[in-house]
């Protein structure tokens, strides 16, 4: 029996290395094939960009040997987080570029610059650079919500939102406004100065501040930029006699949007409130940090659309996960 056993098993392992051979191999070299074909034709097109536009924003994606934050154990990530600055560090060193639009981040191997055709060249050879696509630019964008979290169901079970906060990543909230005052608890502002192109919006025209104000909403005449008050308004505004999703919950306002003043980007409405994926990333990444000392936020809201959903890959990266102890 023994030995009939040992035969099954050797002759299954047999199958097993045939098939390997035969096809999985095959199917492994395939897929490989097709991954490092679309690598380069997506840096054909940033090239070809580049040199239409003479200079173009991109997010690299670096080789660091990261490792999605919830499968570390806790005591791995500040080496992770040092391992990710080292990276940047020696990228930013080998590619000259003008350091105002240069962002790095704090939990993922990423940066995003201003470069241009042959950087880009370059970059598709360095073993450094994992991958790279467009910093696009978004819009606000708002087709449904209540329905959407079943509000109603929630509101019959009693639940208000109360020791709750939610954040709100947008065009920025008016913490002053009767709906809304006074709870915004905490505030931060990322917008980026990008010549012939955008403005930023934070106090001081600086790009990143955590300052008190900082989340307020960008300038009300220019286009979108209330579009943040609404959106806090419906996830926690409180009135006499309606109120929003969770009516007792705190706000953290993040304000993500710059100032765009050409057709292109806004249509036919100049100026407008447009913001880049690399400032959406920043405005998450102040949400990690805030939740190690803030733990009542239990939501984001993202009120927000692009016309390219490559983009939200690096988004999605930074939603956390149960970590491991």
């Amino acid at each position: 029996m023994k030995t009939r056993l040992f035969l099954v098993v050797l002759v299954l392992i047999s199958l097993t290395l045939l098939l390997n051979n035969f096809s999985g191999t095959k199917t492994v070299r395939v897929n490989a094939q097709n991954k490092i074909d679309q690598r380069s034709l997506v840096f054909t097109e940033l090239v070809r960009k580049a040199e239409t536009l003479g200079r173009l924003h991109v997010i690299v994606e670096l080789t660091s040997g990261f490792k999605p934050e919830g499968n570390l154990m806790t005591a791995d990530l500040a080496r992770q987080h040092t391992s990710i600055k080292e990276a940047q560090t020696s990228f930013l060193g080998r590619y000259p570029v003008r350091k105002e639009a240069v962002k790095t981040f704090d939990y993922i191997p990423f940066v995003a610059l201003e470069t241009d055709a042959n950087q880009i060249r370059q970059m598709e050879s360095d073993p450094a650079v994992g991958d790279i696509e467009e910093d696009i630019v978004g819009e606000p964008g708002l087709a449904e919500s209540i329905p959407m979290v079943s509000a109603d169901t929630a509101w019959a079970s009693g639940y208000t939102g109360a020791g709750q906060t939610v954040a709100i990543v947008d065009s920025g909230v008016d913490k002053t406004h009767s709906f809304l005052s006074p709870r915004v608890v905490s505030e931060a502002c990322y917008s980026s100065n990008v010549i012939n192109q955008s403005v930023s919006v934070c106090p001081a025209g600086v790009t990143e501040s955590t300052d008190p104000s900082s989340g307020l909403n960008c300038p009300v005449s220019t286009e979108g930029c209330a579009h943040g008050t609404n959106v806090a308004g419906i996830a926690a505004g409180r009135g006499a006699s309606f109120s929003g999703v969770a009516k007792d919950a705190n706000i953290v306002a993040i304000q993500i949007f710059s100032q765009f003043t050409s057709s292109a980007s806004c249509g036919t409405t100049v100026p407008c409130a447009r913001y880049w994926t690399s400032d959406l990333i920043k405005g998450l990444e102040r949400v990690l940090t805030l939740k190690a000392t803030m733990p009542s936020i239990q939501a984001v809201n993202l009120s927000l659309q692009t016309p390219d959903s490559n983009s939200h890959r690096i988004v999605m990266s930074l939603i956390p996960r149960p970590r491991r102890r």
